[in-house]
Order: C-alpha cells, then sequence, then structure tokens
C-alpha cells in the first residue's frame, strides 16, 4: 500500500504541532509581524488619544498629569490588545485560506 507523507508521518507518529508548524511557518511569520506592527502602532494611537483625555474613572477628578498617566496607559494597553487580536486573526485568516487552497 502507498502511503503519502502525511499518512506516514501520521502512522510513524508524527507531532501534530510540528507538522502545523512546517506547513503553517509563512502565516504564523506574518501573523507575528501584524501584531507587532499594529501593537505599536495602535498603542500609539490610544496613548495620543489618551493624552488628549483630562480625567479618566467615572467622572472623577484628578490632577492633570495623573490624569493624562492614566489615560495614556489605557490607550497604549487597549491599542496594543486590538493589535494582538489583528495579529491572530491574520495567522488564522491566512491558515484557514492556505489549507482551503491546498485541500
Amino acid at each position: 500500500m502507498e502511503l503519502t507523507v502525511d499518512e506516514l508521518e501520521h502512522v510513524a507518529g508524527g507531532s501534530a504541532v510540528g507538522d502545523w508548524f512546517s506547513k503553517n511557518w509563512k502565516a504564523l511569520v506574518v501573523g507575528v509581524f501584524v501584531a507587532v506592527a499594529a501593537s505599536i502602532g495602535l498603542g500609539f494611537v490610544g496613548a495620543a488619544l489618551g493624552s488628549l483625555s483630562p480625567a479618566v474613572g467615572g467622572g472623577a477628578v484628578f490632577a492633570v498629569n495623573e490624569a493624562s498617566a492614566a489615560a495614556i496607559t489605557t490607550g497604549t494597553m487597549i491599542g496594543s490588545s486590538v493589535g494582538l487580536a489583528l495579529g491572530i486573526g491574520a495567522t488564522a485568516a491566512m491558515t484557514c485560506t492556505d489549507n482551503a487552497l491546498n485541500s
């Protein structure tokens, strides 16, 4: 009986994780690049928007410096989180597209 490379690896007990990485390394590289770039870019945007906010937290009034620091931190965290989500989405989309095209 003739086996394909994938079937032979499955029978021989190949690693599912290693197999996924070897097949989808390009998608993973693009996803990491998108995540880093979007996190940095959106983090800066969030920080810039946060620096415009005079106060943070349910109408509480802080000194301008404290409010700006909290708003900048919050904006940076939100921007970075969205960037990470975009990177994960890019990896998943490329993987699904590549797998659909190769099947």
